[in-house]
C-alpha cells in the first residue's frame, strides 16, 4: 500500500510541479488548502519557505556528518556522539572492529530515513545490511518532500556509537522547537519502535493540551538536565528564524541529534488544528 501511494506522489509531482504538487499534499496531510503564497500558519510558512526561499544554508546542517562541524564551534565537541566510521561503502568496514551496538545512518536523509540500529552484530547478516545501505545510500531523500536540500547533501554512510537510555532501550527523543533563538516548545517521542506516543510540554516542563496527528498524547519524566538542554538548543538555534533541535539525555552525557528546518517535510498535522496558527505567529 504504501508503495503504491509513494508512487502515485511521484506520478503526481511530475504532472503538477513543484507549487501545485505541495498544495496537493499539504492539502491531503494537514486537512486544509495551504496557502503558500501568502502564509500563516506554521505549515504553510515552512511550505512557503520550501517552495520560494533559497534553503542552500541548510545543505551542511542537515548533513549528519557535516553538521559536526558548526556544533562544535557553537556547544562543543562534547556533545556529539563518537563516529566510528564515515565513507562511502559499508563492504570496506572491517566488521570485528566494531563493538557490538552502534548505528548506521546516510548522511543525506532526515530523521529515521536511512537507518540501521545495530542492537546486537552477531544477529546482523553483514551481506544484508551493506545491502540495505547501499540501497539508502541511492535514495533521493528529499526530491518528494520539496526538501532540496536533503537532495544537495553529498550521499555518505557515518557508522557511530549507538545511543542507549539507562533502561538499555532506545532514549526519549527531545525536540526543542525554537523561534528566533528562543524554545517554545518540546516535543518528546516515546516508544517509538513500539506503542509510539508523542507530547508537548513548555520550556517549564508544563504538559501541553495538543498532539500530531493520530499519535496518542505520551508524558515523560522532567529531564534532570532541562535547563541545559534548552540552553544548548537556543545558541545551536540562535541563527535561524525557525530551526527544531533535536538532543538525547544519556547515562554519559547530553547528545545532539539533529537540526530539521522542516518537521515532518512542512506537514505536521496538529491536533487542534489551532496550534498550527499559533506556531505560525511566532515565524
Amino acid at each position: 500500500m504504501r508503495k503504491y501511494k509513494n508512487f502515485i506522489w511521484k506520478v503526481l509531482k511530475i504532472i503538477l510541479g513543484r507549487r501545485k504538487y505541495e498544495i496537493v499534499r499539504g492539502m491531503y496531510n494537514l486537512g486544509y488548502i495551504p496557502n503558500i503564497k501568502n502564509p500563516s500558519t506554521f505549515n504553510e510558512k515552512l511550505m512557503h519557505q520550501k517552495i520560494y526561499q533559497n534553503m542552500d544554508f541548510a545543505i551542511d546542517l542537515a548533513d549528519k556528518y557535516a553538521v559536526r562541524d558548526y556544533v562544535e564551534q557553537k556547544i562543543g565537541g562534547e556533545f556529539l556522539n563518537k563516529i566510528l566510521y564515515v565513507g562511502e561503502d559499508l563492504s570496506a568496514v572491517d566488521w570485528s572492529t566494531l563493538p557490538n551496538q552502534f548505528a548506521i545512518k546516510t548522511t543525506h536523509g532526515g530523521g529515521d530515513e536511512g537507518n540501521l540500529l545495530v542492537f546486537n552484530k552477531d544477529d546482523i547478516s553483514v551481506e544484508d545490511a551493506i545491502e540495505r545501505t547501499n540501497k539508502n545510500l541511492r535514495k533521493k531523500f528529499g526530491y518528494w518532500t520539496n526538501e532540496d536540500w536533503y537532495s544537495k547533501i553529498p550521499p555518505r554512510l557515518i557508522i557511530e556509537e549507538l545511543m542507549i537510555a539507562e533502561d538499555g532501550n532506545v532514549p526519549t527523543d527531545y525536540k526543542f522547537f525554537c523561534f528566533h533563538g528562543k524554545c517554545h516548545y518540546i516535543q518528546i517521542n516515546i516508544d517509538r519502535y513500539e506503542g509510539y506516543k508523542i507530547g508537548f510540554y513548555d520550556p517549564d516542563w508544563v504538559l501541553q493540551d495538543f498532539t500530531l496527528g493520530k499519535y496518542p498524547p505520551g508524558q515523560a519524566k522532567k529531564p534532570e538536565k532541562l535547563s541545559e538542554m534548552l540552553c544548548l538548543a537556543e545558541k545551536l538555534s540562535k541563527d535561524f528564524e525557525f530551526v527544531r533541535v533535536d538532543l538525547y539525555s544519556l547515562p554519559q552525557g547530553l547528545r545532539f541529534g539533529e537540526l530539521t528546518f522542516s518537521p515532518n517535510s512542512g506537514f505536521e498535522c496538529f491536533n487542534p488544528r489551532e496550534i498550527d496558527h499559533k506556531l505560525g505567529n511566532l515565524i
